[in-house]
């Protein structure tokens, strides 16, 4: 219900893949160098060079979701449920005093497009756990066939 309902995890994990297969942001934060090379993965902005598509990802089918970490486009979000978190208040890890000024202008850059989208209620770690839950039952193994 939380997936469907306050969550709304199924405005854009939505359909037989849970995806839209389409662009949305999330202030999910950045790791590595990035598409462009500077530390700054700008999104389908890098492809298209339009300003409205920066910070803005595919959104990736959740089937065996528990199976693919590490999260969000640049691997940087290590936990299920951290990932689950990052969609509603993405300065739960955010540690300004131990950013980089250019960190911490980078964040302020992904908090624009993600305010954008159709932000989740606030939710407890109690229901963020019970979302992941549900995410585990999307898990299959791959049938191979009949063992031989």
């Amino acid at each position: 219900i939380l997936f469907y309902g306050r969550g709304k995890c199924s405005t854009c994990h939505n359909g037989p893949y849970f995806t839209d297969f389409q662009f949305h942001a999330v202030a999910f934060p950045q790791a590595g160098f990035g598409k462009n090379g500077f530390g700054v993965d700008e999104g389908r902005y890098n492809v298209t060079h339009n300003p409205f598509d920066r910070f803005l990802f595919r959104t990736p089918p959740l089937f065996n979701v528990t199976k693919t970490a590490p999260y969000s486009h640049s691997g940087s979000v290590a936990r299920l449920e951290d990932a689950i978190i990052a969609h509603f208040d993405p300065l739960r890890f955010a540690d300004p005093g131990k950013m980089t000024l250019r960190e911490r202008a980078d964040l302020l850059e992904r908090l624009g497009p993600a305010s954008r989208e159709p932000l989740p209620a606030s939710l407890s770690d109690d229901e963020v756990r019970a979302i992941a839950a549900f995410l585990a039952m999307l898990d299959f193994e791959k049938n191979l066939g009949p063992h031989r």
